[in-house]
């Protein structure tokens, strides 16, 4: 053994150098980034053993790669408790298909950003609405039922003025009645006055007639919008919205554009939750990101779910942290140089086919 060691001397010195030296001075760590990631393809997706993958997660790799940085990945339910987590400090970084707004940019630092999108509307295109549904769901029967009293009215007082100042006139109520409402529904279609009453009559027939056309041709545009909607043509934009139940995610930028134009909106975890309710017929339309919406109609074609009419509320996708964080900086840095190097579009190619 002392001969072996007298031998070795030299290497066992370089070893034990080695190994204190390692102990005194351990290698320098990465910096870990605490990354708050939402569900939403095919930006953010989750394999069955919970590894994330997608658009976003590929563009955020290869960012931690050049900024030398390990990243441990938080799933959250909603965007609103991602924002709340990075408010709270309980994350770095907010890693999903982020809307800049104005104000989201008072609370958070954003980075320069990666993809160009919009909103668009997701319908049923299975679901098929009668006639009689739309007429009934519309609001439109109270009002038939007016006019059809206002000329039941009409018809007995005429029938009344009748019976008293006309001796031929016949003397059965129910003969008289459907004379007289025959008489006012003539004059309300054609203007023409079926007897002579005097000046009175036809002062009172002229006004009745300027009536009937108004009632002409509000029950020609009520049935006209009705066939539209039973026919499907009711929803191709943000207007069209207005007294449906509207699909949107929770805490999105869609829900505030929609809220602040009147639309009834009911609120969704994620677009799995929203695509399932709108197949249900749980709600009437879903309005969310467009990338999210037509990939999730290819990847569910079985639900007959359909995009419709353009692009509206334009807006772009940022990762974004607390205004402390320094590495944001870096961060747009190699958003930029990915844009550059074609890595970003290479991406778009790959997740949507163009």
């Amino acid at each position: 053994m002392n001969t072996f060691i007298k031998q070795n001397k030299q290497n066992i010195l370089i070893i034990l150098i080695v190994y204190v030296s390692a102990s005194l001075f351990p290698a320098e760590q990465k910096a870990v980034i605490r990354a708050g990631v939402h569900i939403s393809p095919p930006f953010i997706m989750s394999e069955a053993d919970g590894d994330f993958f997608g658009m976003a997660i590929d563009i955020w790799e290869s960012i931690a790669k050049k900024i030398e940085v390990e990243t441990e990945y938080i799933p959250y339910r909603t965007v609103e408790n991602l924002l709340n987590a990075l408010q709270s400090r309980k994350i770095d970084l907010v890693l999903t298909n982020l809307t800049v707004t104005h104000d989201r940019a008072q609370r958070m630092r954003f980075s320069y950003p990666w993809y160009d999108a919009g909103q668009r509307i997701m319908i049923n295109s299975g679901a098929k609405v009668s006639f009689w549904e739309q007429f009934l769901r519309s609001g439109q029967l109270s009002a038939y039922i007016g006019l059809f009293v206002l000329f039941i009215v009409i018809s007995l007082a005429l029938t009344f003025i009748r019976r008293r100042n006309n001796p031929v006139f016949t003397k059965n109520w129910l003969e008289g009645f459907t004379a007289s409402l025959y008489d006012v529904i003539i004059t309300s279609k054609s203007g023409r006055i079926q007897q002579n009453f005097g000046w009175i009559g036809y002062t009172l027939a002229s006004i009745w007639m300027l009536f009937g056309m108004a009632v002409i041709a509000y029950i020609t545009s009520t049935f006209t919008s009705n066939m539209a909607v039973s026919m499907g043509e009711q929803i191709s934009s943000p207007m069209d919205l207005r007294g449906k139940e509207t699909g949107v995610l929770f805490g999105s930028a869609t829900a505030e554009y929609l809220q602040n134009a009147g639309i009834s909106l009911i609120f969704f975890d994620n677009i799995d939750m929203a695509g399932e309710a709108l197949a249900e017929n749980t709600v009437k339309a879903v309005v969310a990101d467009a990338p999210v919406v037509e990939y999730w109609v290819h990847q569910n074609p079985s639900l007959k779910l359909t995009p419709v009419g353009g692009l509206f509320q334009l807006e772009k996708y940022a990762f974004a942290g607390s205004f402390e964080n320094s590495f944001m900086d870096q961060v747009s840095l190699e958003i930029i140089a990915l844009h550059e190097q074609g890595f970003i579009n290479d991406l778009k190619i790959k997740y949507f086919g163009y």
